[in-house]
């Protein structure tokens, strides 16, 4: 919120609780903490991509 923007990252990022679900926008923050903390901001994109990866996990390559 310090940050230009960060409002409406915020909003944007709370906005996908109704389709991705709290525990997994919970879980996705927590895990962007790091980056969060070493950068001082974090994008919606960063976050989206994580709640991604969360609800698609990778499949195992083909053999």
């Amino acid at each position: 919120m310090r940050h230009a923007g960060g409002d409406r990252t915020m909003a944007d990022f709370l906005a996908c609780v109704p389709q991705a679900g709290l525990k997994a926008v919970l879980m996705a923050v927590s895990m962007a903490f790091e980056e969060i903390i070493s950068k001082g901001q974090v994008s919606i994109e960063h976050l989206t991509n994580i709640l991604t990866r969360l609800n698609n996990p990778s499949t195992p390559p083909i053999r």
